[in-house]
């Protein structure tokens, strides 16, 4: 494990995500699966790409309820889980990346009580200086870019950190090769 993925996994843990390294992209499909049984899920989303593609037909002939992200926040409102592939995770801050192209894509990594979040190993960078050009690039494109670091919180309820108070309850991060 190079310095940067270990920082990651220990201060994304640290915020609270739950991180799993795995070999592949298929071992990680297999780990949402398990998540999903587990946690009883029966509608999920998927944000759409190239790395998630096989994973939105493998569910929908699992028989889930895969719902698109074009269908909007009442469609959106029922998904139990929302999975998203990661742009960038930054070591410094255990903080994934996530841009999406539209804002109702971004609404999957945000509603859902559970977030999983699919990270290449190779797009872990050490810190947000290091990020800011990425996000640029992100921007530029009009991509809508969101950063996650571990469950939703807040500190506004007479000044003591609350967990789940808006947003994912769960994050969980997949680490996988290229």
């Amino acid at each position: 494990m190079t310095d940067a993925v270990s920082r990651f996994v220990s201060n994304a843990t640290a915020a609270g995500s739950e991180v799993v390294e795995l070999k592949t992209l298929g071992e990680c499909f297999k780990r949402v699966v398990e998540v999903l049984q587990v946690e009883g899920v029966k509608h999920v989303s998927v944000q759409p790409s190239s790395a998630t593609a096989p994973l939105y037909e493998m569910l929908r002939g699992m028989g889930y309820n895969v719902v698109s992200p074009a269908a909007g926040i009442k469609p959106l409102s029922v998904v139990e889980a929302g999975i998203s592939p990661a742009e960038l995770g930054i070591a410094e801050t255990g903080t994934v990346v996530v841009a999406t192209d539209s804002e109702a894509a971004r609404l999957v990594s945000a509603l859902p009580l559970i977030n999983i979040i699919l990270l290449d190993k190779s797009n872990i960078i050490e810190s947000l200086v290091d990020a800011h050009r990425w996000v640029r690039g992100f921007i530029s494109k009009g991509y809508a870019v969101s950063f996650i670091t571990g469950p939703s919180k807040t500190g506004d309820i007479e000044l003591k950190m609350v967990k789940g108070v808006h947003g994912p309850h769960r994050v969980l991060v997949f680490i996988h090769e290229s």
